[in-house]
């Protein structure tokens, strides 16, 4: 009998959606892919409405950092593929954005540069050594390095593997557009940071000291800050993810039309244009 996690993997061509990055090419190997600016937008606004209700609901933003229609905006969405679970009524239940940075960023061009361990005395000395030793580690090992967020899942899907695959998909989709090291803040509310750790994310450390979890006021909760390998799951979802892997191929894609100029400057030079101005998303 297959498990609740494999019965959903199996449905995944139904149920998930992935959003390339405006202006960005979506690779060879999907046959599901097509160039749709409308319905691409439709489900970015999707995410951003969901979002919205969910970090509203736990007291992560206030209205007053919502849109007028309470839509959470940031400005990864325009730079990010986002990985997308629909529900029953075809609207977003779950969802998160996979960020590629150049592969010589800096700390200061990163999202995590808000985070409050980077004004802590003890601390943004060692955090910036550790993201500088990462971003390193990825060119030598020639994968991409990058950022996840914009993590939501409706109350509803918090108790199926929504959440769950959507991760996974981050290690499947390397397998796609290339294998990548990623960095992630990670609530320890509703046990994300646990449940990260289970299926492959380790702490960050500078080769001295483990970054440690920290308070954040922004969400009113802690935090941990977590890097993943794309390579590397856990050992016990690894069949998982080859499963996910092979599914991929037949996931729908929506891609915007946009010149080839756009296409390179956001591939290579995304993060230039979007320095200091991001928005940190729970």
């Amino acid at each position: 009998m297959l498990s609740l996690l494999e019965r959903t993997i199996a449905s995944l061509e139904h149920r998930l959606v992935l959003l390339a990055p405006p202006g960005s090419d979506v690779p060879l190997g999907f046959a599901g892919s097509s160039c749709d600016p409308y319905a691409h937008q439709e489900l970015v606004e999707g995410v951003q409405r969901l979002r919205g209700r969910v970090y509203l609901d736990d007291g992560a933003v206030a209205v007053n950092e919502l849109t007028g229609d309470l839509r959470h905006e940031s400005v990864e969405d325009e730079l990010s593929w986002h990985f997308v679970m629909l529900g029953d009524d075809g609207q977003p239940a779950a969802c998160l954005w996979y960020r590629r940075h150049h592969p010589r960023v800096t700390l200061q061009q990163m999202r995590i540069e808000r985070c409050p361990l980077t004004r802590h005395e003890a601390w943004r000395t060692p955090l910036r050594r550790a993201i500088d030793l990462d971003v390193k580690f990825a060119r030598r090992e020639r994968v991409d390095y990058g950022e996840i967020g914009g993590w939501a899942v409706t109350p509803n899907n918090r108790r199926t593997p929504d959440g769950i695959l959507l991760v996974l998909t981050v290690f499947a989709l390397g397998q796609q557009i290339g294998h990548s090291l990623a960095l992630t803040t990670a609530t320890v509310r509703h046990c994300s940071a646990m449940m990260l750790r289970r299926l492959g994310g380790t702490s960050l450390t500078d080769g001295k000291s483990q970054i440690p979890a920290y308070y954040d006021p922004q969400y009113g909760c802690e935090m941990e800050l977590l890097r993943f390998d794309s390579r590397r799951p856990d050992p016990r979802y690894a069949g998982a993810v080859s499963l996910i892997a092979k599914q991929l191929p037949q996931v729908r894609v929506l891609s915007t039309f946009a010149p080839a100029a756009a296409t390179a400057a956001l591939v290579g030079s995304d993060y230039t244009a979007a320095a200091g101005t991001s928005v940190a998303a729970a």
